[in-house]
Parts: structure tokens; sequence; C-alpha cells
């Protein structure tokens, strides 16, 4: 399959603008244990509970601050402009954009560290304990949308976690 790759064009530009929220996140990892089974008991290994909030994919300027869709820009147009200044000879300019996103979220990670079970099989009483809480998580991504043909020809990432406590004991 030798297709053309289709232009950077409006359908791109939405879906680099995009902005996610997200309320809540819940999820819940838990193996079968080293009996592989189903039927829960004293051998299966406490679930672990992950809960993301106020979730936040948006777009942000070069210093990562939200603004407006012109604010977030400003920076290609600047970019372009001095481009065309510094062609030299015969050639070829490549135009490509660069989009400033972020990721933004408060993560909390519990573990059940007592679990009881009726006869029946179901969960009748849990106690948990929080591993990590109130963690502000912020993941700044910076990539370089090529225009021709819409390639992402490279891409950073950076991970802050703030003020993250951890509970192991």
């Amino acid at each position: 399959s030798n297709q053309a790759r289709q232009q950077y064009g409006l359908l791109h530009r939405i879906l680099d603008n995009l902005s996610i929220k997200i309320n809540r996140i819940h999820l819940t990892f838990q193996t079968l244990g080293k009996f592989k089974t189903l039927r829960q008991g004293i051998w299966t290994p406490p679930p672990v509970s992950v809960t993301l909030e106020n979730i936040e994919w948006i777009s942000v300027s070069e210093a990562g601050n939200p603004g407006t869709p012109e604010s977030v820009w400003a920076h290609n147009e600047l970019f372009a402009q001095q481009r065309r200044y510094r062609k030299e000879g015969n050639a070829p300019q490549h135009r490509s954009y660069i989009i400033y996103k972020r990721l933004s979220m408060i993560c909390h990670v519990r573990l059940s560290s007592e679990a009881h079970y009726e006869q029946t099989g179901k969960l009748k009483n849990v106690k948990s304990a929080a591993l990590i809480s109130n963690t502000q998580i912020d993941v700044h991504v910076a990539y370089i949308r090529r225009l021709r043909d819409a390639g992402v020809t490279g891409i950073d990432v950076d991970v802050l976690c703030h003020d993250m406590d951890i509970n192991l004991g």
C-alpha cells in the first residue's frame, strides 16, 4: 500500500486543538492469585484501585500556559515568518507546526489491605490503604506536525509529579 498521505487540513487542525475534560476515571486491577482461579479467598492478592480526577488535555503555549487557540498557535505564525527570511539557495522548505499540549490530573492509588468473603464468594467487608493520594500530575507534550503530509516528525514529553506522598507503612 503506497498511498500518498493527506496534507495537513481542517480535520488535523481540529484534532490538534481538541480539548478534553473528564471528571473521574476509576480503574481496579486484580489478579487471580497463585491458584489461577476466579474463586475468591485468602490466596487472592488484594486489588489495586487507581482513581484519576479532573483529567484535562488542553492546548497550551510554549511556556505551558492555557490560552485561546490564537495565543497558543502564535509561535507557529512567528516561526513561519522567520523561516521565509532564512531560506538558503534552493533548499526545499518543509513547513511544520509545533503543537504544545498538557495533560493534567489528580491521582489516587489505593490497595485493599483486608477483604473478607462470605461463603457465596461475594465481598463482605473491605479495608483499604492509600498508597498515593491527591498527587497532581502534569504531562507536557510538544510535537512537530509536518504540513505536507500531516506526519509527526518529533515529540517531547515531560512528566511532573507535584508533592508526591507515598505511604508504604
